[in-house]
């Protein structure tokens, strides 16, 4: 089974097995496991453009390219986006256009997909 749980904060994700919470097995970690590959650990970093419909997931494309070890969907420049991430967090683009970038509504989302079965209790920071 594949659970997805969208974020667009940090998030330490533990499996709380039936013996209780006391016994629980960090599974991920959404700033330790930052990669420049998509779906490394079960992490897409990507973003949603206007509502968000958890279908309208669309992957980044690039990497490196807004930034060093950033996630973005277009260059760091006039006719691009705001939309970024990176290990610590991200940043949305929105209908303001500072700095020629696109006028356009998009957000910033770092997807965990498990495919382990049982509860699984989220945390961030």
């Amino acid at each position: 089974m594949s659970t997805r749980f969208p974020a667009n904060c940090i998030v330490a994700a533990a499996l709380a097995f039936a013996a209780g919470a006391a016994h629980a097995q960090i599974y991920a970690d959404s700033q330790a496991q930052f990669s420049s590959v998509q779906g490394q650990d079960g992490w897409f970093y990507g973003f949603y453009e206007g509502t968000l419909n958890p279908s309208g997931f669309q992957q980044f494309p690039l990497y490196g390219v807004f930034l060093p070890g950033t996630w973005s969907r277009t260059c760091n420049c006039a006719g691009g986006y705001w939309t970024f991430m990176t290990s610590l967090g991200g940043h949305t683009s929105g209908t303001i256009g500072v700095s020629g970038r696109l006028r356009v509504v998009n957000w910033s989302v770092r997807r965990l997909v498990l495919d382990e079965g049982g509860p699984v209790t989220i945390a961030g920071g």
